[in-house]
């Protein structure tokens, strides 16, 4: 796993985008964040990378990029 805050977005872009990728993080909203999705987009907001992920589901979630311990894994 790979933390999301070490990288630039032009980084970002070019590792995640268009691939299969699971995120994990201990963030006190969501202590249990564990997901799994295909990256479509990758925006700035106020410093901070927003990742827009596809489920398995079909659903379409905003991945907050400043979430504590945000780590991320490309898969396969």
């Amino acid at each position: 796993m790979e933390a999301v805050k070490k990288y630039t977005i032009n980084i970002l872009r070019s590792k995640l985008l268009g691939k299969k990728v699971h995120f994990t993080s201990d963030c006190k909203l969501f202590p249990n964040f564990n997901i799994t999705g295909k990256v479509i987009e990758i925006t700035m907001s106020a410093n901070i990378p927003l990742i827009k992920t596809v489920l398995p589901t079909g659903r379409i979630i905003h991945v907050d990029g400043g979430m504590s311990n945000l780590q991320f894994e490309v898969l396969k």
